[in-house]
């Protein structure tokens, strides 16, 4: 075999080796949502898996963090747990003892995300959807995103 033939099978099977230790270490999707834009995923651990922009591909989900967090007795608490059923999003959050359903409905061109319950109600804060993009912002870009005025 030629030593440019050896290198570009090497080149392939160290690729093929990398691509599936990536595929191994990528937790599973429980909750998937989907319009015509963007897929958004968020994994049984709580954390965001994608934001991927439906058109090109482009997954734009910077890192695995997770997908919520609650602020309860002055102290803040991620999402650690998640499951989805019925298009209902349960999460918990760790050592707080605090869990929210979300209601999640993907429309045509956007999502309608709504609270159903926080147990025990006594929080200070709920945030959801806290999706860190690799986007900065710029006009160019191909998405954004807002609460329309009667949200607010």
């Amino acid at each position: 075999m030629r030593p440019w033939k050896t290198l570009v099978a090497l080149m392939c099977g160290v690729a093929s080796a990398l691509q599936s230790a990536a595929a191994e270490t990528q937790p599973a999707a429980v909750m998937t949502a989907e319009n015509d834009y963007v897929k958004i995923a968020v994994a049984a651990n709580g954390q965001n898996l994608h934001f991927i922009d439906r058109h090109s591909g482009v997954d734009y989900c910077r890192q695995a963090l997770p997908f919520a967090r609650v602020r309860k007795d002055g102290k803040t608490y991620a999402a650690t747990k998640a499951a989805y059923s019925n298009g209902r999003l349960t999460l918990e959050f760790g050592q707080s003892g605090v869990t929210a359903v979300l209601q999640v409905k993907a429309l045509k061109t956007y999502f309608v995300i709504e609270v159903v319950s926080v147990n025990p109600e006594q929080i200070d804060e709920l945030a959801f959807v806290d999706i860190p993009l690799t986007l900065t912002g710029a006009m160019g870009e191909p998405f954004a995103a807002c609460a329309p005025d009667h949200y607010l």
